[in-house]
């Protein structure tokens, strides 16, 4: 049988547990709504003393993080992809015109009206007029495709600051926790850094590892980028390269990852542009030299430039010098035949080519478009699982309050009554 100090110790016990009880349910429902926060549940066990000892635990589930984690990730890197390339689709082939189909369907027609009436000097001003229209399209098209790169790498600048400064965080909060014992002290410090793992998980691939003293290794691409001693990796931008971690490993996965896919597809883009404007510069160049203008001489290139930034006319071309005629002769529209009929749309053609790049970037955004819906989607599935798990439900915390309440009362009942005995058996 306890004696009269052995119940005190024990009512004494039986205060503190419920107390603390209490304490984690109030922590609860003060942070329902933090970003990052685990709910801490109270285990009572029985001392070797009668009464009772109170522990709190952080709910967590690793391999449900984890794949909340790549979830992120991958929607990051979706959703960077996809927003660039949405743009990109917006400015080729162009809105000016009907873009650059529809400027050079009229710089064909232009040609072809010539070819019927050789000798017009509005028909071959009209020819003159068009040339200008088609190298602005492409000067136009060109300036908005590189502003967009230069976006791009706007983006991935800001988003390496951003990575290097989430992972100096996670290095100080791993060596706090490293030093700090198991308890709400250290579950607060989990807490903030689980909040900094999922901004960081939406810019990069992040594999996680939660380590026996409450510190994180992670990793990114097989690079360990943060270690429970907490030292860091550096994520750089070497010119003209894609993110790379201090070792030379480029960076994977998240916004980084789908940034610089993206950036990859639009210099792409720009250098079948390119290819697009020599197709029609060297294309009309030929048959312009090959032919003879209104005074029977040889005819100049009519485009100067080398890609679609540098496309314009030569100024040396007026309207008597185009050479609408293959053999020198007045009236002879021959040569501005040959030009027009540049403008088919056979294998190979000028048309053809425009409609397989504009294809190609409506594919890409289509596919684009659909990994971000999906992984949205997947991210939201595990983002709820993963909540029922550790989230807080206020409904439960709200009853578990009152239940730790009415303990507290007992117990502190059962020690006034110890205390009324103990003032008897001093009296007496």
């Amino acid at each position: 049988m306890s004696s009269l100090f052995g119940n005190l110790a024990i009512a004494s016990s039986a205060l503190s547990a419920n107390r603390q009880g209490m304490s984690a349910v109030g922590s609860d429902v003060a942070n329902a709504a933090t970003p990052g926060y685990h709910q801490e549940v109270t285990a009572f066990l029985p001392n070797a003393q009668g009464g009772v000892t109170a522990s709190n635990t952080r709910v967590s589930d690793p391999p449900a993080a984890q794949a909340i984690l790549s979830a992120l990730g991958t929607n990051g890197g979706a959703t960077g992809q996809y927003q660039l390339l949405s743009v990109a689709q917006s400015i080729f082939p162009g809105a000016q015109s009907g873009g650059i189909q529809g400027a050079l369907d009229q710089f064909w027609s232009a040609w072809q009206s010539l070819a019927n009436d050789p000798t017009s000097l509005p028909a071959r001003n009209q020819v003159l007029t068009q040339a200008g229209v088609v190298s602005a399209q492409f000067n136009s098209i060109s300036q908005a495709l590189g502003q967009l790169v230069q976006q791009a790498q706007g983006q991935q600048a800001t988003q390496v600051a951003q990575v290097n400064s989430i992972l100096k965080q996670l290095g100080q909060l791993n060596q706090q926790i490293g030093a700090s014992p198991a308890g709400s002290g250290r579950d607060a410090l989990e807490n903030k850094q689980s909040n900094l793992l999922q901004t960081l998980g939406g810019l990069v691939g992040v594999q996680g590892l939660r380590q026996a003293n409450g510190t994180l290794a992670l990793w990114n691409g097989g690079e360990e980028i943060v270690s429970g001693n907490g030292t860091t990796d550096t994520l750089a931008i070497p010119s003209g390269s894609a993110p790379m971690w201090s070792s030379g490993v480029a960076a994977t996965g998240g916004a980084v990852g789908g940034v610089n896919t993206a950036r990859s597809q639009i210099s792409g883009y720009v250098a079948e542009l390119n290819a697009l404007a020599n197709s029609v510069i060297s294309g009309v160049n030929t048959a312009q030299i090959a032919g003879f203008d209104l005074a029977g001489h040889a005819g100049l290139p009519l485009f100067i430039g080398a890609s679609a930034a540098t496309m314009g006319v030569n100024s040396a071309v007026g309207a008597n010098q185009l050479a609408a005629s293959s053999s020198g002769t007045e009236g002879d529209g021959s040569n501005a035949q040959t030009i027009a009929d540049l403008g088919g749309a056979g294998v190979g053609s000028i048309a053809q080519q425009i409609a397989s790049t504009t294809s190609q970037i409506g594919a890409d955004v289509a596919q684009a478009q659909s990994d971000q819906t999906a992984s949205a989607q997947g991210l939201a599935n595990l983002q709820k699982a993963g909540a029922a798990i550790w989230g807080v439900n206020t409904d439960q915390a709200g009853i578990l309050m009152v239940e730790e309440q009415r303990a507290y009362q007992a117990a502190a009942t059962y020690t006034q009554a110890l205390s009324q005995m103990m003032q008897t058996l001093v009296q007496l």
